[in-house]
């Protein structure tokens, strides 16, 4: 249904709902099915829309930078929403998503990054090289990967004019940053931020359990769990932290660190979450050592405490999806064409309403005539579609 516009509204480009992201002609008296597009100048890219969105930052944070900034000025600014003024820096920490495009002709390892559907950079070929085949994974499964990203602009003046001056730095994670060699926790956890070091006690004597998560090359990045246990002693009840590995214990935490895990274990355990912890597992057949990355608890944050679960992102196991298209050029609506002019018709009219003057008695009465005719030819005139409208959406 398109939506009313008062009667005494000039004729002009209104929003309807006759069509999604257009506004339509109203001559001053009716709708006219000639339509512009609502948004004009450089529009966005829209990339397998049906596609939710998963983000897979690295924890490490926007430090990766983007290539390429120089030569995207427009997408830049159509991202920020507004150029910044003259050496105003202006920071904006957004989202961007990630798009492989194993379609461009430049390069069919391209990875390019997309904030707002506009494309402001691309990762750099050495590692797209390397993360492309990641990404595609990701896609293949149903789902668009999405980083932390940090933009810098500032417009400075040049020998050239105003130019905009730019760097973007993006969350671009490794696999095992995000997705462990193993499987995540079973029932609800959370993961502690990276931090220190930590090695892991006693998981020599868990060693057949361990090597069978060892790669071909020694190293497997994987997800624990860490659980409080008390036990009795001759001295009273000492509690530690275990480490677990898919529910087996593997090894257990030093008393000093331990004092450090456990009220981050027993804070989430209230919650009824399970801890879980990033940690790496490197050895052979006949030695292992596990060390975890743990943060102090004094590093803890009030977010992690009290916020939504840190979980490994949900990504389906099965390559269901046939990977979309992705390079194209940005598409760029010019503004909206104005009103037919009708000025012609005044400065014939004058002509006119002049030479009717010059006739006796009757004259004025034509003159008027001349002006009442010449006000309704421009009022139709200017109610009419703008030619170049005509057809072109």
């Amino acid at each position: 249904m398109t939506q009313v516009v008062k009667k005494s509204a000039a004729a002009g480009w209104y929003a309807t709902d006759t069509r999604e992201g257009f506004r339509q002609w109203w001559d001053g008296r009716q709708w006219h099915q000639t339509f512009w597009p609502a948004r004009e100048g450089l529009q966005p890219l829209v990339y397998a829309p049906e596609l939710p969105r998963v983000d897979v930052s690295s924890p490490s944070g926007p430090i990766v930078d983007i290539v390429g900034e120089a030569y995207r000025e427009a997408q830049i600014v159509a991202a920020l929403r507004s150029r910044p003024g003259i050496d105003n820096e202006v920071i904006e920490v957004t989202t961007a998503e990630l798009i492989p495009e194993p379609d461009n002709p430049h390069d069919r390892n391209a990875v390019a990054v997309r904030v707002e559907g506009y494309t402001v950079g691309y990762v750099s070929a050495d590692v797209a090289e390397l993360v492309q085949p990641f990404i595609v994974g990701i896609v293949q499964r149903g789902l668009v990967p999405v980083v932390a990203t940090r933009i810098w602009a500032v417009t400075r003046n040049t020998r050239r004019g105003p130019e905009l001056k730019s760097a973007i730095r993006i969350a671009l994670p490794t696999p095992t940053e995000i997705f462990p060699d193993n499987h995540p926790p079973a029932g609800l956890y959370t993961i502690v931020p990276r931090g220190r070091k930590i090695q892991v006690t006693g998981e020599d004597q868990h060693l057949d359990y361990l090597t069978a998560y060892l790669s071909a090359h020694g190293v497997a990045e994987l997800l624990f769990t860490l659980e409080r246990r008390d036990i009795e002693t001759r001295t009273g009840i000492k509690s530690v932290a275990i480490v677990l590995l898919d529910g087996e214990v593997v090894g257990e935490l030093s008393p000093t660190t331990s004092k450090s895990a456990l009220p981050l274990i027993d804070a989430q355990h209230a919650r009824g979450l399970q801890t879980a912890a990033w940690g790496q597992l490197t050895g052979s057949r006949v030695a292992a050592e596990v060390t975890l990355s743990l943060p102090r608890a004094t590093d803890i944050t009030d977010e992690w405490l009290d916020g939504a679960p840190n979980i490994v992102p949900v990504i389906p196991r099965e390559a269901t999806i046939q990977l979309p298209s992705a390079h194209a050029e940005p598409a760029v609506v010019p503004a909206a064409p104005a009103a037919n002019s009708a000025k012609w018709v005044w400065i014939i009219a004058v002509i006119v309403g002049l030479v009717l003057l010059a006739i006796p008695y009757v004259g004025w009465v034509l003159t008027i005539g001349c002006v009442v005719g010449a006000f309704f030819l421009a009022r139709l005139i200017r109610s009419r579609p703008p030619r170049p409208a005509i057809g072109a959406w």
